[in-house]
């Protein structure tokens, strides 16, 4: 079991999730992180983690 978990909800923003993805694989945590894209119209190039969980919701479900 992970230390801590982090819930990442996303829409259209690859950049600022890459950026937020490094900066918590250099802390020293043992973390998983579940990054949930809410029907996003860009890309999202992710390096394959096993720290990372990626879930692509098919229909834009708007702010939770």
């Amino acid at each position: 079991m992970k230390s801590l978990s982090i819930v990442i909800a996303t829409y259209n923003r690859p950049e600022l999730l890459n950026r937020l993805l490094t900066s918590i694989a250099i802390q020293n945590v043992d973390v998983e992180v579940i990054v949930i894209d809410d029907a996003s119209s860009k890309t999202y190039q992710l390096e394959s983690s096993s720290q990372v969980t990626y879930l692509k919701q098919e229909l834009n479900q708007g702010p939770g």
